[in-house]
C-alpha cells in the first residue's frame, strides 16, 4: 500500500468497559450466535478505538448513529456538553440526551463550525455519485476542530448492492489528501479491512453569525 496508513489490528484493541457491557446486554438480550452476527467483536473494537480518538468539546455531531452504541460510551465518559445526531431514518435507541434529526448529510442545513467533532463511520460508501462530494463538504464546513470518518477500503467488486462507492488507495488520496489514516484490519484477515480518515478542520471565518447546534435543532 502506498497510502502513508498507520496499521491497526482490531483484535488488540481492548474493548472498553462501557462497550463490554453493551456487548453482554445483546449477548443476553439475542443470544451469543445472533449477536455476534448482527455485531461482531470487530464492531465493538472498532467503536472503543474510534472513542479513545475523540478529544473532549462542547458540542459532538455522530452521522450515521446506527444502535447508538458509541453515543452512549460517549454519553457516560462525559467528553461533550452537547450530543447530536443525523441519520436518514429514525433512530429511536439512542440515548435520550442526544438531539436527534431525520437529516440527509448532502443537505443538510446546520450552520458553519457547529461541533467540535464530527463522526461518520460507514456512511459515505452508502451514497450516490452526486451525494458524495456534498456529503464530505458538508461534513468539513460544520466542523470546527476533529472530523473522524471511516469507509470500507478496496472492497472486491462486484460491490453490494448497498454500497455505491468503493474506496481505493488512489480514491482515498484525492478526496482526502490531509488526512491522517489508519488501516483497521479484522479478524480473519480476508475480511475487507475499514479505513479510518480523520481530518483537522479549522473553523470557517464567516460574517455570517454562527448558531449553536441546540438552537439549530430547536429552529
Amino acid at each position: 500500500m502506498t497510502l502513508a496508513a498507520k496499521i491497526a489490528h482490531l483484535a488488540e484493541v481492548e474493548i472498553h468497559p462501557i462497550a463490554s457491557r453493551l456487548r453482554a446486554r445483546r449477548i443476553e438480550q439475542l443470544g451469543l450466535e445472533r449477536a455476534q452476527k448482527a455485531f461482531p467483536d470487530y464492531d465493538w473494537n472498532r467503536l472503543s478505538y474510534v472513542f479513545r480518538r475523540l478529544n473532549r468539546g462542547a458540542a459532538m455531531l455522530d452521522v450515521g448513529p446506527g444502535a447508538g452504541y458509541l453515543l452512549r460510551i460517549v454519553e457516560r465518559m462525559k467528553k461533550f456538553d452537547t450530543l447530536c445526531a443525523i441519520d436518514i431514518v429514525e433512530r429511536k435507541a439512542l440515548p435520550k440526551s442526544v438531539k436527534f434529526e431525520v437529516k440527509d448529510i448532502a443537505n443538510i442545513d446546520y450552520p458553519d463550525n457547529s461541533f467540535d467533532t464530527i463522526t461518520c463511520l460507514e456512511v459515505l460508501e452508502h451514497l450516490e455519485d452526486d451525494a458524495l462530494p456534498k456529503a464530505i463538504a458538508n461534513l468539513r464546513r460544520m466542523c470546527r476542530g476533529q472530523l473522524i470518518m471511516s469507509v470500507p477500503f478496496a472492497e472486491p467488486l462486484p460491490l453490494a448492492h448497498y454500497h455505491k462507492q468503493r474506496f481505493t488507495e488512489s480514491r482515498i488520496g484525492e478526496l482526502f489528501p490531509d488526512a491522517k489514516l489508519t488501516l483497521l484490519l479484522k479478524e480473519p484477515v480476508n475480511r475487507v479491512p475499514w479505513m479510518l480518515i480523520e481530518e483537522q478542520v479549522a473553523p470557517r471565518v464567516s460574517k455570517q453569525v454562527n448558531v449553536s447546534p441546540v438552537a439549530a435543532l430547536a429552529s
